[in-house]
């Protein structure tokens, strides 16, 4: 039996060594996301002047925050802002179908972008605090906002165009802002897909086996006779030091 022994040995050493290279892929692959995101900041905030310096800090940090809050709120409302006329009421929010008269209903992965994206450019204006910088006169233009969804974080980037008048000069602040939020919408997105396809394929079973095999939490509730609610929970990315969460409603047979 001491050939099986050594083979095992060896076996689990591979293994290991694996284990050890994919973690280091992973890591590796974290910090790739971390220094792109940190060089481009530091190349848009290059070259502003330091008397509107404060402003354009100002707007950053209000425009992360309302960012993070857009994604939050399309995430609790099944991929949308406002809410399609496909949405059922859950405590303060508009929960939309995911599956509706036997019909994949779930919001597509460009919609979720238009959505956050439509939310925060409707936000942004409001960060520029004239009370805060009343030593000088703000003009603004047209706000642009533009969300990509990729495989493990969501990337928003917008335009807020100033003019900046003070006793002296006028100055036009002209920059970017951008903010990476590390979750993984595409992930959850996927498993929101699935979990539609599973019902569509059997509309009277549920697999539990499937579901907790699953990355993420995924939790369900009747809410009528007919309507499910799923929340899908990343306990792994939190927003703020709370877990992200996508909700939508699946609607049964009423068998």
């Amino acid at each position: 039996m001491g050939y099986l022994k050594e083979g095992y040995n060896i076996v689990n050493k591979n293994a290991q060594v694996a284990l050890i290279i994919i973690i280091l892929v992973v890591l590796v692959g974290s910090l790739l996301v971390f220094f792109v995101f940190k060089d481009k900041i530091d190349y848009f905030q290059k070259n502003i002047p330091p008397e509107v310096q404060p402003i354009y800090d100002h707007i950053l940090d209000c425009f992360e925050q309302r960012s993070i809050d857009a994604i939050r709120i399309v995430g609790l409302q099944g991929g949308y802002a406002n809410a399609p006329k496909k949405s059922v009421k859950v405590g303060n929010f508009d929960v939309a179908y995911g599956l509706y008269k036997n019909r994949d209903n779930l919001a597509s992965l460009s919609k979720i972008e238009s959505e956050i994206s439509n939310l925060v450019e409707l936000d942004l204006p409001f960060c520029v605090d004239r009370k805060k910088f009343s030593q000088v006169s703000i003009s603004q233009g047209d706000s642009e906002v533009n969300v990509d969804i990729e495989q493990s974080f969501v990337e928003i980037s917008a335009k807020l165009p100033l003019s900046i008048e003070g006793d002296n000069n006028t100055i036009e602040l002209d920059r970017n802002y951008e903010i990476i939020i590390p979750i993984r919408l595409k992930e959850i997105h996927s498993t929101a897909k699935n979990i539609v396809k599973n019902h569509l394929d059997d509309p009277d079973y549920i697999d539990l086996t499937y579901l907790a095999g699953l990355d993420f939490d995924v939790v369900f509730s009747h809410h009528t006779e007919t309507n499910i609610i799923y929340t899908i929970t990343d306990k792994d990315n939190q927003l703020n030091e709370v877990p992200y969460s996508f909700m939508f409603i699946v609607e049964g047979n009423g068998n």
